[in-house]
């Protein structure tokens, strides 16, 4: 619809409603609803009525608003425009304009020579029109409807911002101004008719902005109206601003300086001078008023300067005054202006005082333009009550053809996204494009709760098979916006090239994961149609990159179906209840069963073409295949997966094999997932994590708290064994006697990895003796003097683990028994006190005293009594006798110690040895503390000790820096070689376990045997190299 169309719409439809029979309509509640209760748009229109019945739609006044708000100026027109009555509409209209004029003629009536007539009255009742060229009257009488024409404007709330006038109506300019009260602005206006009617010329003169006689005047106009000029002949009868008008501007002066006052005051608004040309900066003196009559009017310049000022800025004009007599110089001089003045072009508007519809026109036009005016005082009338609002008014009338709505992109993809948002990848940044786009998502656990089985150590890990599935749904999606149009195909596969998992994205219960997956095009002409994705987290203001990799989306493939082998029902398949539901495999091969319904979630999930859990199945049974069986692992689908050597690396290492896998339904044999090159790599969690040493090697001993028969140093050797850190203090209280039991000539590997090792001797010279005996073998030792007279720790404030007493047969007993009781003291909660005898004859010490269980009895109490003297309490719960088959016995937060007879060593119960799979798949899954002892003999000589050293262990707490320890047969004392390399004839290859990592490089064997010459295959015997 066109604008004018608009319009005429709405004038129907409001012109309708007013002349509706049925409907009547106060003229002030019409004109209060439509100023006050309507919002006050950019399109806008005034209608100047005074009535309701219906719309003159030929006076509707439509307009824009301004982009700036308007800047009014004032133009006040001279002697020569006035006329009977001039006054009386405007008089009776407004009573404040009423009000004026009576105070005026206060002011004329308290002069010296006041005037025998009032103001009201001329400018109200009939008058001869010759009468009103008078200089007595028309002076005064022009002035005060100024003056009262300028009190219902400022009412109004019209101010101007620059004024101007034309001969006398600079005197109500002035007041414009601010620059001089009214009452004074009467008194100049007065005395200036009566200094002119005083000289009157003996020859009638007339005026046309210069001094000539009144035909030649007449004459003028003509010729200057016929040449297409403005010119107008004013109702005057003097010369005025011509030589004539000397001695009337003489006695003009003396009259206004003698009754008139001049005040200082602060301008308001900027006169414009048509007696200078330039802006009035002070108020008017005596002199001023007398030029004004005196001198040649320069309307023209100062008129040029109102409109050319860019300080006043002026757009707006209105003319006050008995007519409209400066409207046809100042278009003349618009006209002649150039550049920015004559572009902006302000339109005047006129106020002549006989018209109440010309007030309410130039308040329209202000309205319309934006500017400042009060159309409630406007529309006020004299009755008192207040208007009432019209509620049934028709309504505006829209352009809906164009659009103004203004919308940012991330405004829109909120109020209108194409996808819900996904538990995993989350939505698309608000405000990014779709190609390429970012996907961004906070997590928080406790909204997918089926992450929490995803663990490595004590840590939530992000599953791997979870990036997958966002790249997977940000490439459906792209493909939904970009290719497809919206229109799903009807078959469809991704592919995914070079997934790397590069850093594990670890999840907190308590604080939520922010992570950004970006999809954008692959480089490079071979790889067109193919999208790379990073999946990055934000930690620090710094992205961390967590997985990378290449996918595509295909819509046209062949699908190959697997052998019927591949298909068929597993055989002698393995149960579990982790990830996957049954397996077989044979060396690098396995099948299993895969459950695809999603883990239970308290929230429903969102869709996944194959969900991650049932990814992440398929990623461990294609680790199954790589592990050659050494790992136990956990509507159903089909999974084959087998391994192959990369041809990198090392055979004999599963991380140099990748896994293929292929996943179908075992309905119809359709693929669903298919991987091709798996590999894995070891990882550390923080539970493993602990002090270790920087070298270590596997070394064999048996458990010293078997019975044993060797000597003391043998018997020392098998304590460091046990504890690998432990701290030592050695007590020799022979006399002159040097030797050590720990300290040995020969480096112990064993007893190098002592955390503490302190030697006390009980003489000083044997003292300096063994320090500088021992001090080579042992550089971080520290010797001490023993002092028997005290009772404190030998070493103060410190523990050993392990003290060696060394004495001999000539130390008196009451002095080791001193010793024994400070040793006491000393010894760790758990520790040992090893104390040798020497005899005079021999050398070699025998072992004093370690308490260790000996005493054998064929009965099992025997056992159990051993075991409750050992400060444990037996409590019988539950017959195993009454147990049956069919029955399940639940065991819960318990520590279990599981023994067993005849199930590792000279087996004689085979059924038995079934408990350590079993084990071992529960600690594998649950993390559970459980323990299997297998004894000889249920009545052992060392049966009831071995179990109260098991319950020991088992009650021990976990920590992080303990060093772990297994125990197993070693049936060899087979011991660590050292070799040249070049002297091995078995193929040596230096290798290392962790890429990246130099400290993990060695030579390590490959096989005892050379290896076999393959077909096409050359043997290179290299003797030198540059």
């Amino acid at each position: 619809m066109t604008e004018s169309k608009i319009r005429a719409a709405y004038r129907i439809a409001l012109s309708g409603h007013l002349i509706n029979p049925s409907v009547s309509v106060d003229i002030d509640d019409l004109a209060h609803t439509l100023y006050e209760r309507r919002s006050h748009h950019y399109y806008r229109a005034f209608l100047v009525s005074h009535t309701s019945s219906g719309i003159d739609q030929g006076k509707l006044h439509f307009g824009q608003k301004a982009s700036s708000k308007p800047r009014v100026g004032f133009i006040f027109t001279g002697q020569g425009a006035q006329w009977s009555q001039m006054g009386s509409n405007l008089i009776k209209t407004f009573p404040q304009a009423r009000q004026l004029i009576e105070d005026l003629d206060q002011v004329l009536q308290k002069l010296p020579d006041p005037p025998s007539w009032s103001l009201l009255a001329e400018l109200t009742q009939e008058r001869d029109p010759a009468a009103l060229r008078q200089p007595e009257f028309s002076k005064p009488l022009v002035t005060a409807l100024q003056l009262a024409i300028l009190e219902v404007v400022k009412d109004w709330g019209i101010h101007p911002e620059a004024v101007i006038g034309h001969s006398s109506g600079e005197i109500a300019a002035t007041v414009a101004s601010g620059l001089i009260m009214p009452d004074e602005a009467i008194k100049i206006a007065y005395y200036r008719g009566q200094a002119t009617k005083t000289f009157q010329p003996k020859k009638p003169l007339g005026m046309l902005a210069v001094g000539i006689d009144v035909e030649t005047a007449q004459s003028l106009e003509e010729r200057l109206k016929s040449d297409g000029h403005f010119a107008r002949l004013l109702l005057v009868d003097a010369a005025y601003h011509s030589d004539y008008m000397a001695p009337t501007g003489e006695l003009y002066e003396k009259m206004i300086l003698k009754n008139t006052t001049t005040s200082s005051s602060e301008s308001t608004a900027r006169m414009y001078s048509s007696v200078t040309g330039q802006i009035l900066t002070k108020v008017p003196d005596t002199l001023y008023w007398k030029n004004n009559m005196v001198s040649p009017v320069r309307f023209t310049e100062a008129a040029k300067e109102l409109l050319q000022d860019p300080r006043a800025g002026i757009n707006f004009l209105i003319e006050i005054g008995p007519k409209n007599a400066p409207s046809g110089p100042i278009a003349q001089i618009r006209k002649s202006l150039s550049g920015a003045a004559a572009d902006s072009r302000p339109g005047l508007d006129s106020i002549p005082g006989q018209r109440r519809r010309s007030l309410d026109n130039v308040a329209g036009q202000l309205f319309v333009l934006g500017g400042s005016v009060n159309l409630r005082k406007v529309n006020r009338t004299h009755e008192t009550k207040d208007p009432s609002v019209i509620v049934d008014l028709p309504n505006y009338v829209w352009n809906h053809s164009q659009r103004y709505w203004h919308e940012t992109q991330a405004s829109r993809d909120w109020r209108f996204k194409k996808f819900i948002y996904h538990d995993l990848l989350g939505s698309k940044m608000n405000g990014t494009a779709w190609q390429p786009p970012i996907f961004q998502k906070t997590l928080r656990l406790g909204d997918m709760p089926w992450l929490r089985d995803h663990m490595m150590g004590n840590q939530i890990i992000f599953p791997g098979a979870g990036y997958c599935a966002m790249a997977v749904e940000a490439m459906y999606q792209v493909a939904m916006v970009t290719k497809w149009e919206e229109k799903e195909p009807a078959r469809y596969q991704f592919r995914f090239r070079d997934i790397r998992f590069l850093r594990a994205l670890v999840l907190e219960e308590d604080e939520p994961a922010t992570y950004t997956l970006f999809l954008t095009p692959a480089r490079g002409g071979f790889i067109r149609d193919w999208y790379e994705f990073r999946v990055c987290s934000t930690k620090q203001a710094v992205y961390i990159e967590h997985c990378a990799g290449l996918i595509s989306v295909e819509t046209d493939f062949k699908e190959t179906p697997p052998s019927n082998d591949g298909l068929k029902p597993l055989e002698l398949a393995t149960p579990a209840s982790m990830i996957y539901k049954a397996a077989t495999m044979a060396k690098t091969e396995s099948r299993s069963t895969v459950a695809m319904d999603p883990p239970p979630s308290t929230y429903g999930q969102s869709f996944y073409p194959v969900h991650p859990a049932s990814i992440d199945a398929c990623f461990y049974i294609g680790i199954l295949a790589i592990s050659k069986g050494d790992m136990p692992l956990p509507a159903e689908a089909i999974a084959l997966a087998s391994a192959r050597f990369l041809g990198i690396g090392r055979e004999d290492l599963h991380r140099d094999y990748g896994s293929d896998l292929s996943l179908y339904d075992p309905r119809d044999g359709s693929l669903i997932l298919e991987m091709k090159g798996l590999t894995t790599r070891d990882i550390e969690t923080s539970e493993e994590e602990g002090g270790k040493h920087l070298f270590t090697y596997p070394a064999w001993e048996a458990d010293f708290l078997r019975e044993t028969d060797k000597t003391a140093r043998h018997l020392i050797d098998l304590i460091a064994h046990k504890n690998p850190t432990l701290t030592v203090l050695e007590l020799n209280l022979n006399p002159k006697d040097t030797s050590s039991l720990w300290v040995q000539e020969e480096t112990n590997p064993i007893r190098a990895a002592a955390s503490r090792y302190n030697f006390v001797v009980s003489d000083p010279k044997t003292l300096v003796g063994a320090q500088a005996l021992h001090s080579p073998h042992a550089p971080s030792a520290q010797f001490g003097l023993l002092d028997v007279t005290k009772t404190d720790a030998i070493v103060a404030g410190a523990k050993f683990d392990l003290i060696i007493v060394n004495a001999s047969v000539l130390v008196d007993t009451t002095t080791r028994d001193r010793v024994l009781t400070i040793v006491s003291k000393s010894v760790e909660e758990g520790g040992i006190v090893h104390s040798t005898k020497t005899s005079r004859d021999s050398a070699l010490p025998t072992v004093g005293f370690i308490s260790l269980a000996s005493s054998v009895n064929e009965a099992s109490s025997k056992v159990l009594g051993h075991i409750v003297q050992s400060g444990w309490n037996i409590q019988k719960l539950a017959d195993l006798s009454t147990i049956t088959a069919d029955q399940i016995v639940l065991v819960l937060d318990e520590l279990i110690l599981w023994v067993t007879s005849g199930a590792h060593f000279n087996v004689t119960n085979m059924n038995a040895a079934a408990i350590n799979g079993f084990f071992r798949t529960i600690r594998a899954e649950e993390g559970a503390r459980l323990v299997n002892l297998d004894v000889e003999h249920t009545t052992g000589d060392g049966t009831g000790a071995a179990i109260v050293s098991c319950l020991d262990v088992l009650r021990q707490p976990v920590t992080a820096d303990q060093i772990e320890s297994k125990f197993c047969h070693y049936p060899s004392d087979r011991k660590t070689e050292i070799l040249d390399i070049h002297a091995c004839e078995t193929i040596i290859s230096l290798g290392a376990e962790r890429l990246g990592d130099m400290d993990s490089i060695h030579y390590h064997e490959l096989t005892a045997e050379p290896l076999l010459l393959e077909d096409g295959y050359v043997e290179i015997e290299v003797h030198a190299a540059v």
